[in-house]
């Protein structure tokens, strides 16, 4: 039965798909060989080039990679496949699936939507395959440049069709070149002037010498993989945290509970910015389930009345010559609002309102229940019932 991995889960990846381009005589061919154990599919009979060659398949047919593939002794010996080139290899798949029975030809020489659908489908059982086996895969391919008026970006040169189907199974892609300084350089960051993929983050690296027999690109992907993994390891302790704020944010019903959580995502904060924004909104839906809500000045959670009261009580302290009858009897029967929820809060701000009407000439009409300014003591006031 399938294996489902929890969100919290580590995923161990063990084994890398991914492509080298680059233009003639960057070393790509050199750098790919450089890989564990590694065996090169041959496709455009240009390994002979490669400093130090590791064994060598020339493939003349798509038939030729079947054959080798299918040989569990043979392929034991090897941990890395180099498919050099991907283009050409799948030149060698196309020309296959052209003589098949069916429509999969445009008749132009090139494959029908049919055709490119069954290329997709072999090519992508030919990359399980290999990853089933255990095999990592380093697909080369020559550089295309594309100029749009002075600027100029590389991608590798692969049939359309094809291209985004090699991109999207990579798990990095680097653009090799060399400098006016002859020295080489292989780049998986430069997203500026070539198409790359740097899901490690191992950035630009130079490439040594290698005419001394070394393993370069073996050590390359050995930190890919760690740098991989730990992101994993971090992804994997990001979800954990999340899940167990979760589970304390359930847990609280008093304002007080939640205002301690601030200080745990302030601190949260420090380290991981992105988890704490999601406990934050954790908290936020839970405190709203509660009936709470968050006072921006006071920068604490407040319950819903408590947080009315705060609010009223900041308007009426800012009263001053300005401010009218109307808008003390405003207040009033805000005040009278949260009074019915908390008598003794109503009362705190009907006394307040009373300390800021004297020095600003208005008094309370206890009969009338409302304020007024004394020379106008005749204007009628709706009578409205209250607790004062």
């Amino acid at each position: 039965m399938p294996t489902i991995r929890k969100a919290d889960e580590a995923m161990l990846v063990k084994l890398l798909t991914g492509l080298i381009y680059g233009d003639a005589s960057s070393g790509k061919t050199t750098l790919s060989g450089t890989s564990k154990r590694a065996l090169i599919l041959d496709g455009d009979r240009g390994a002979y080039r490669a400093l130090h060659r590791p064994d060598t398949l020339e493939v003349q047919s798509w038939q030729d990679i079947l054959d080798v593939v299918a040989d569990d002794v043979l392929m034991s010996g090897y941990d890395t496949i180099v498919v050099d080139t991907v283009g050409t290899v799948l030149d060698f798949l196309s020309e296959r699936i052209a003589k098949l029975p069916g429509k999969n030809s445009n008749g132009a020489g090139g494959l029908s939507p049919q055709g490119w659908g069954l290329l997709k489908n072999e090519f992508q059982t030919f990359v399980n395959g290999l990853r089933a086996k255990g095999k990592n895969i380093v697909f080369v391919a020559h550089a295309k440049e594309e100029k749009d008026g002075d600027s100029r970006y590389y991608r590798p040169d692969i049939q359309g069709g094809s291209r985004d189907m090699v991109y999207r199974i990579c798990d990095y892609i680097g653009y090799a070149y060399r400098t006016n300084a002859n020295t080489r350089i292989v780049d998986f960051s430069c997203v500026e002037r070539a198409m790359v993929k740097d899901t490690a983050n191992i950035g630009k690296l130079t490439i040594p010498d290698l005419t001394v027999r070394q393993p370069f690109f073996e050590e390359v992907m050995d930190k890919m993989l760690d740098a991989i993994n730990n992101k994993t390891e971090a992804q994997q302790q990001a979800v954990s945290t999340i899940n167990n704020f979760r589970k304390t944010a359930e847990t609280l019903t008093e304002a007080e509970q939640f205002n301690e959580q601030i200080s745990v995502i302030t601190a949260l904060k420090e380290t991981n910015k992105a988890v704490a924004m999601q406990c934050y909104k954790i908290l936020e839906d839970q405190a709203a389930q509660r009936g709470l809500e968050f006072d921006k000045e006071a920068k604490k959670y407040l319950a819903a009345n408590a947080k009315k009261f705060t609010e009223l009580q900041k308007r009426i302290q800012k009263f001053d010559d300005k401010t009218t009858a109307d808008d003390f009897n405003a207040a009033l029967v805000d005040a009278r609002a949260v009074a019915k929820e908390n008598a003794a809060d109503g009362k705190k701000l009907k006394a307040l309102l009373d300390s800021a009407a004297w020095p600003l000439g208005f008094e309370y009409d206890s009969k009338a229940k409302a304020y007024f300014v004394p020379q106008m003591a005749e204007a009628a006031q709706e009578e409205v019932e209250a607790p004062w």
